[in-house]
């Protein structure tokens, strides 16, 4: 009797199917070697304001001291050009100043400058240079 249970238990098991398959293997993704592209694009115009306080404190060889204190308030813009990750651009501000000391007063400054800067999406390392002026009274 134990034989036959023995046996109809052997070939039941014997009946389960085989849940095997062949181990998937991923291709690695496919890096695309060179000039990467920014996904923030800085090419355009821009323009806005911009304002400030100024403190200034000088003291002088000859013993003498210049204090310089006041706000500015004024206007900026310009354009940038962007090449692949190079970032070309150039700028103008100009503002009004209401800085006051004991002999001198600024009225005003501005500049006009050139911009080469390389872009790490919303970030632009970059150098600028160009000419500054101001205008101002000496008493």
């Amino acid at each position: 009797m134990y034989t036959k249970i023995i046996a109809l238990a052997a070939v039941a098991f014997s009946a389960v199917p085989a849940f095997a398959a062949d181990a998937v293997v991923q291709d690695p993704a496919y890096v695309q070697q060179g000039q990467t592209q920014s996904a923030f694009d800085w090419s355009g115009f821009y323009l806005g304001l911009q304002g400030g306080y100024t403190s200034t404190h000088a003291s002088y060889l000859d013993g003498s001291e210049q204090d310089l204190d006041g706000g500015s308030t004024g206007i900026y813009g310009g354009y940038n050009f962007q090449h692949g990750p190079f970032v070309f651009g150039i700028e103008n501000d100009f503002n009004y100043n209401w800085k006051d000391g004991s002999d001198v007063s600024l009225k005003w400054d501005g500049s006009a400058r050139g911009r080469v800067g390389y872009a790490l999406d919303r970030t632009l390392i970059y150098g600028t240079g160009g000419l500054a002026a101001a205008g101002g009274e000496v008493d």
